[in-house]
């Protein structure tokens, strides 16, 4: 299609040109193809006056006037940074003597320069633990061979060394990249110097010269140095690492009121001290400096000393502990102890008894504990354990005893938890042990382990992840190794629940190192098989790491069979579905028999039949497997299980298409999604949360890829319902674990009932499994049970304020003029369908490309294949997967001009349509340079009101300082608002356990949480910040939003933001030329016109980097 050029473009052109100094506009010409993908290769040549290239993931900036005529390497360093289109700084080097290129260190990133002009050469980069830093160190010329780097933090004269992410890419271009948390985590706060040293490994000196080099800074022969001051800071308001005065400490056996301690056997107690090295803590011993072993840990030091029999007390600064006698117990309670950790319930009875009954007081006190602790294992004794337990407490809080009392509040907690699902009275336990945490920093961190089993319990899943991050982080701390193993196994099911499987995979192997072989072998073994089933359940979604999960099965099935006979049956099933999946039927057969033969819980039961369904395909034998699949599906439905009922009718699809009945099939497919949408419901409340993601992205490819089949072969409606099925399979992704977000949202009402309602389901869950396991497989008269938990499940939804989810609704066919295009994933490659105006559908199987294909390629593979459909739109609305949400679609050419020059795009989440608010009274509210490092920012926000004010709009302005958390939520809340426009700094974090973020003054945040809390948000939102529109690299299978759709997920129709980072400069002239359009009353024309104009004025900026979000 082609068009005239739109006049209006040309005038926004002619004026943005006349603000443009003539030298400027020059040093920024356009790069041609070959000068571009030069430089992308990462090939330097010799520098000169004509232009370089251009890094489009860069953020850009200005280039001023030179103020002085400066040396031709000055000029033309200034020049390659124009080019690359990068907030970069020119760091002055010494030449290295070696054969080897100069090598110039380029920097972007830190809080001043996120969006901003380039700092001065004697610059200080500000970081705090968000902020991002992306170091480049590139030579004048293409390197070839080996290149070692050395990085070192220099301060007072002494040396570290910096163990940073170091890749080097093509040409001998070097690397480092992060966020200041992930780059610095244990260094302590303050000012810096970093030190890089390059050259070749067999040049490079031992490692202690290169330390006293990097802190005198004196050359080295065949080294190339380079030096950058930075400062690191925590956000205000941030606690410091350790908590409180920051000191804490841990290997008391147990601590008494006044800071009094009992020595374990090892007489061993350990410090945390932060913001320290290991050599500037004193330990003393009865007010002696004593030698202690110290070690660095993330931010600051642990030291530990061992504490000599005669000792009265030992202290570090400020913190100071008495040592005391320990209490003196019968042995009796060591055996009973013992025995209850083997099972052995009726001997450690027996032997608490007699202490109870002839005992001294304290060990009275003593044996009361052990005896609700052997309550608590017992099936139906938890009401008596609870009784003791709080008559315990109360002893143990008037005998001063504060690490029993806190011991005893955690076991509770336990008890309440998981028995009685008592989720408001955990929260009172554990929101009431504050002062004694204070005095037993150790209970710190078991305090935050309890918390984020709350949260896996209540389902709000970000603030366990939080918890067990927390709790780790004090373990580690404090040097409790056994302790943080198992908080890392709780932290890595969540993330794995999250489909966060690269995380969950390092947390596991993380708590399996630390258990280490000294660990008993059921533990082992549960790690082991543990490590397995999270491979297992990553190889379901990307297709690889089968092997590393047969591996870790099979080493959890050697430990089992020595020493742990337990848990065969689990891990035999495992490995049955390992087998199966690498398509060894025999194999999975031979594990399937033995698990059957090794027994188990009974809830391995359904996976034995799905497995048995699935060799029956496997096999051959399609009508066995019929009837297997069939048999699940019904269990489904008896239990209320629908995860049993998914995969019985999907297997069933399966097992139909391979009998030849394709119209069966077709059926099957459809109840297998209402399943999946039944199914969804429940995951709030731990429905078969660690598997729903992977259920339903398999069941999706393989309805749209059979309907895509059945369309092949001339089924004129199966095109149709091919595209139902993939809109509403991405649509869902998107959606799936906004759960999540709402949940760590409630206010603290909402949240009592919600945790009533969860609670209320769970013990309905328990009575309907019950009394089906009475009356055995197959066995009727559950209808009551069922349509109690029917009823507790609308109650715990209704607490949510969650309506009934999965989109069966009618989804929106396109406006007049307007082109869908949907692209899903398929068994093999992708599906691609387009929908235009009238319904008319069209399907393809779209060619593969290889990773890093030019977009031409992209292009002929995804939009040639619709070329018409797409010519004739004046709209073109996208519906991605999560594969291609980094993929500029909107800049893919289309007979020779990218797509968006021939029509407006949306990248949509396929949501349901709202209506466009009254213009009437309309309120816009404009967020300008929270952090005041802007320049771009606060000149573009004239602009900005006037051109709102112009058009009838009322305008809230909240500017530096000005825009504060509560001012920017209040102005949010607005009835009026219609627009909000964000221009300042962002981050995006999401994969660290943090999350995306618009900088707000006095270093405040307003997060993907803050936006879900809001009780409404504006209509049309635009957010002129770094990474705006990104979300987790794998949204659907993480639920890791982005603040762009969070925004459109609480109810904005459109966001206009970016999925990378974006220079001051880019920012400002865009928003100049958005608001020269009526971008609040229709944004996807504004966004266009915007792009075009950009495109033609400024060609060498990166004009594709704004997209907008819809609907």
């Amino acid at each position: 299609m082609s068009e005239e050029q739109d006049p209006r473009i040309e005038g926004l052109a002619r004026r943005v040109r006349e603000r443009e100094q003539e030298e400027l506009a020059e040093l920024l010409r356009p790069l041609d193809r070959a000068e571009r993908s030069g430089l992308a290769d990462g090939v330097f040549a010799a520098l000169d006056a004509e232009a370089r290239g251009k890094d489009t993931k860069a953020p850009v900036v200005p280039i001023g006037k030179t103020k002085r005529a400066g040396a031709r390497s000055a000029f033309v360093a200034a020049l390659l940074a124009a080019a690359l289109g990068a907030a970069v700084f020119f760091v002055a080097r010494k030449d290295p003597p070696a054969p080897m290129a100069a090598y110039s260190l380029f920097v972007e990133g830190g809080n001043q320069t996120e969006r901003g002009e380039p700092p001065p050469q004697d610059a200080v980069i500000r970081l705090d633990p968000a902020s991002r830093l992306a170091l480049a160190l590139r030579p004048e010329a293409p390197v070839q061979g080996a290149i070692a780097v050395r990085a070192f933090l220099v301060r007072d004269g002494a040396a570290r060394p910096w163990e940073a992410p170091i890749g080097v890419g093509a040409g001998g271009v070097i690397r480092i990249e992060g966020t200041a948390a992930a780059l610095f985590g244990d260094v302590p706060e303050g000012a810096w110097e970093l030190v890089l040293l390059v050259g070749r490994p067999e040049a490079l000196p031992e490692e202690s010269t290169l330390a006293k080099a990097a802190a005198s800074g004196e050359g080295l022969a065949g080294t190339s140095m380079h030096r950058l001051r930075i400062s690191l800071s925590r956000p205000r308001g941030e606690a410091p690492a350790g908590g409180g005065p920051g000191i804490g400490f841990s290997g008391c056996a147990a601590v008494r009121a006044g800071a009094g301690c009992e020595l374990g056997a090892d007489r061993t107690v350990r410090f945390f001290v932060p913001n320290v090295a290991p050599a500037e803590v004193v330990v003393r011993v009865d007010g002696a400096a004593v030698e202690a072993r110290g070690e660095a840990v993330r931010g600051g030091a642990r030291v530990s000393v061992e504490v000599p029999a005669s000792a009265r007390d030992v202290s570090v600064g400020p913190l100071r502990l008495s040592i005391v006698p320990p209490a003196v117990l019968p042995d009796a309670l060591a055996e009973a102890e013992a025995s209850r950790r083997r099972g052995d319930l009726e001997r450690a009875s027996s032997l608490v008894a007699k202490v109870l009954a002839e005992g001294s007081p304290e060990a009275r006190r003593a044996a009361l504990r052990q005896k609700a602790r052997i309550l608590l294992a017992m099936r139906g004794r938890f009401d008596e354990a609870a009784a003791l337990f709080r008559e315990a407490l109360a002893q143990g809080r008037a005998a001063g005893r504060i690490s029993d009392e806190l011991d005893d509040t955690f076991a509770l907690s336990y008890g309440l938890l998981l028995e009685k699902r008592a989720f408001g009275e955990v929260r009172v336990l554990l929101d009431g042990i504050g002062p004694l945490l204070a005095a037993c920093p150790e209970g710190e961190s078991k305090a935050a382990y309890y918390r984020g089993l709350l949260g896996v319990e209540t389902g709000d899943l970000r603030a366990a992840l939080a918890a067990f991050s927390a709790a780790s982080a004090g373990a580690e701390r404090l040097g409790l190794d056994v302790y943080r193993s198992a908080v890392l196994e709780q932290e890595a099911e969540v993330l794995a629940v999250l489909g966060r499987h690269e995380e969950a995979t390092a947390r596991l192997g993380d708590a399996r190192a630390l258990a280490g072989p000294a660990a008993d072998a059921c533990r082992r073994a549960q790690l082991a098989s543990n490590a397995g089933w999270i491979a297992l359940r990553a190889s379901a979604r990307s297709g690889e790491g089968l092997g590393e999960a047969k591996r870790a099965l099979e080493e959890a099935l050697a430990i089992t069979r020595a020493g742990c006979p337990a848990g065969l049956g689990t891990v035999l099933v495992n490995l049955a579905l390992v087998e199966l999946e690498a398509g060894a039927a025999g194999a999975a057969r031979a594990r399937l028999e033995e698990a059957r033969r090794a027994g188990g819980g009974a809830g391995l039961g359904g996976w034995q039949r799905m497995i048995e369904a699935r060799l029956h395909v496997a096999e051959g034998k399609p009508e066995e497997a019929l009837v297997a699949y069939e048999a699940l599906r019904a269990e489904g439905e008896r239990l209320l299980l629908p995860e049993l009922v998914f995969e019985g009718a999907l297997g069933r699809a399966e097992a139909l298409v391979a009998s030849g009945k394709r119209a069966e099939a077709r059926e099957a497919f459809g109840e297998a999604a209402r399943a999946l949408v039944a199914w969804g419901r429940g995951v709030p409340l731990g429905e078969g949360r660690g598997t729903f993601l992977a259920a339903r992205q398999r069941g999706a490819r393989q309805a749209v890829d059979f309907l895509l089949r059945e369309a092949e072969q001339g089924d004129t409606s199966a095109a149709g319902e091919a595209l139902s099925a993939a809109r509403r399979s991405l649509a869902g992704f998107v959606s799936a674990f906004h759960w999540i977000h709402r949940v760590s949202a409630l206010p603290a009402e909402a949240r009592a009932r919600w945790d009533e309602a969860v609670a209320k389901y769970r013990r309905e869950r328990a009575v309907l499994e019950e009394r089906a396991a009475a009356r055995g497989p197959g066995g009727v008269g559950l209808e009551a049970e069922r349509a109690a938990l029917r009823g507790a499940l609308d109650r715990a939804l209704a607490a949510l304020g969650a309506e009934e989810t999965g989109g069966e609704a009618a989804l929106p066919v396109p406006a007049a003029g307007e082109a869908l295009l949907v692209v899903h994933p398929a068994r093999e490659g992708l599906a691609g369908f387009v929908m235009t105006d009238g319904g008319r559908v069209e399907a393809r199987r779209l060619r593969a490309v290889p990773r890093g294909a030019s977009p031409s390629e992209r292009a002929d593979a995804w939009l040639a294949p619709f070329r018409s459909a797409l010519a004739g739109a004046r709209r073109v609305r996208l519906v991605l997967p999560a594969e291609l949400a980094e993929v500029d679609v909107h800049a893919l050419p289309l007979d020779g001009a990218p797509l968006i020059e021939r029509a407006a795009v949306v990248y949509s989440l396929d949501l349901a349509p709202r209506p466009a608010p009254s213009d009437v009274g309309a309120t816009a509210v404009v967020i300008v340079d929270p952090t005041e490092d802007l320049p771009g920012a606060r000149g573009s926000a004239g602009a900005v009101v006037a051109a709102l004010q112009s058009r009838g709009l009322r305008v809230v302005e909240l500017r530096g300082q000005a825009a504060t958390h509560d001012a920017v939520r209040d102005a949010l809340e607005m009835p009026s608002v219609r627009i909000v426009h964000y221009a300042g700094h962002a981050t995006f974090d999401g994969p660290d356990g943090l999350e995306a973020s618009l900088r707000l003054a006095r270093r405040g945040r307003f997060s993907v949480a803050d936006v879900m809390a809001l009780s409404r948000v504006p209509d049309v939102v635009v957010l002129a910040g770094c990474d705006t529109a990104r979300a987790a690299a794998s949204l659907a299978e993480s639920g890791g939003l982005g603040l762009a759709h969070a925004f459109l997920l609480k109810g904005a129709r459109a966001a206009l933001a970016t999925p990378r980072p974006m220079g001051d400069a880019l920012a400002e002239q865009a928003t100049r030329l958005l608001y020269a359009e009526p971008i609040e009353r229709d944004p996807a024309t504004a966004l266009r016109a915007a792009t075009r104009a950009l495109r033609l004025v400024s060609p060498e900026l990166d004009w594709a980097a704004l997209r907008l979000l819809g609907e």
